[in-house]
């Protein structure tokens, strides 16, 4: 005799399973997807952050150009100008040194 309750059963619990697996892959791609564009989003923010300390620090700089002149004068100097009559020395490490090694 042909137990129709454990057949029943049986079937439904493989319906369940194909539903999952049918949802799981509905959904998956589009999870996948989403963290995609997280990530993107998060590495766009952090850029954005950079820029925003990038233009903090020019913005800084301006001001001190407008009201520092000793500063004016360093970045004068660093550039290589000099007022008349003044002489500018620069040193520059031997690039022949040899490296110091520690073994």
């Amino acid at each position: 005799m042909i137990n129709w309750n454990s057949i029943s059963r049986g079937l439904w619990g493989v319906l369940i399973v194909i539903v999952l697996i049918g949802v799981t892959n509905a959904f998956l791609p589009k999870y996948k997807e989403l963290r995609l564009v997280q990530a993107e989003k998060a590495e766009a923010e952090e850029l954005e952050r950079l820029d925003k300390e990038l233009l903090q620090a020019l913005k800084e700089k301006q001001d001190r150009f407008a009201r520092d002149s000793q500063f004016v004068q360093q970045i004068a100097h660093d550039m290589g100008m000099a007022r008349p009559g003044e002489v500018l020395f620069k040193f520059k490490k031997d690039e022949a040194e040899p490296l110091l090694k520690s073994h």
